[in-house]
């Protein structure tokens, strides 16, 4: 995997369709940006789920990837 020459990979992109973060449900969304792996840029669209609970509590839109790794877990 060459870890210490690329420590990191990362996903930029947006999700699809545009959420209201205020409420909560079960959304079925698409990710679509590039994903950087070895320093290479590749476009991605990656389906999904959000799970939004106690949304009125959300202050922005970023979800991290452990976050993702557990909600995607429970599909």
């Amino acid at each position: 995997m060459e870890s210490d020459k690329f420590p990191s990979a990362k996903f930029k992109g947006t999700i699809e369709p545009v959420l209201d973060w205020t409420k909560d449900g079960e959304y079925n969304v698409t990710a679509k940006g590039t994903l950087t792996v070895h320093g290479v840029d590749q476009p991605r669209t990656i389906n999904g789920c959000i799970f939004l609970i106690s949304a009125k509590n959300v202050s922005n839109n970023f979800i991290s990837f452990s976050q993702f790794k557990y909600l995607h877990s429970k599909l």
